[in-house]
């Protein structure tokens, strides 16, 4: 859920950078796509960690975002800096090119909001067990494959 609430919510702020949907702005958002997606799996991962050690769902997603919290926003922070400069360009060339820090730095703040708060929040509610038969069954085997990849 972490690329469409960064992508959706990125579209909100646009029209504040007067900014429209266009082939440079789309060429932005798919600039953004794979950092996006790293956010994402960073504070999961850490969380789904911390489940491992016997946590429950909620302390892990608690601690899991926090240990998490000051990496990820340098990290963010980092990639804002890199595509900083492209808002300074002088001339045509430099307004057309602002569109794409414009989306790009927008997508990175809501993801680093998605990722810090709102994805450990829904990882703290999830069920622990499946409750159709196609997803107990779907459990099983990712427990078979955990279990192949651990040895």
């Amino acid at each position: 859920m972490g690329i469409p609430t960064s992508f959706l919510g990125a579209m909100l702020f646009l029209p504040a950078f007067d900014v429209s949907i266009n082939m440079i702005s789309m060429f932005a958002f798919i600039i953004s796509l794979g950092i996006v997606v790293d956010d994402a799996i960073i504070a999961g991962e850490n969380i789904y960690e911390n489940l491992d050690k016997g946590m429950s769902r909620i302390d892990a997603a608690i601690f899991g975002a926090k240990e998490v919290a000051i990496p990820l926003t340098f990290a963010i922070l980092t990639n804002i800096v890199a595509f900083m400069p492209l808002f300074f360009l002088p001339g045509g060339m430099g307004k057309a090119m602002m569109v794409i820090p414009a989306v790009v730095v927008t997508c990175f703040a809501i993801s680093w909001v998605e990722a810090l708060f709102i994805l450990p929040a829904h990882i703290s509610h999830l069920k622990q067990k499946p409750d159709s038969k196609l997803g107990r069954k779907l459990d099983d085997i990712q427990l078979k494959v955990d279990g192949w990849l651990r040895r």
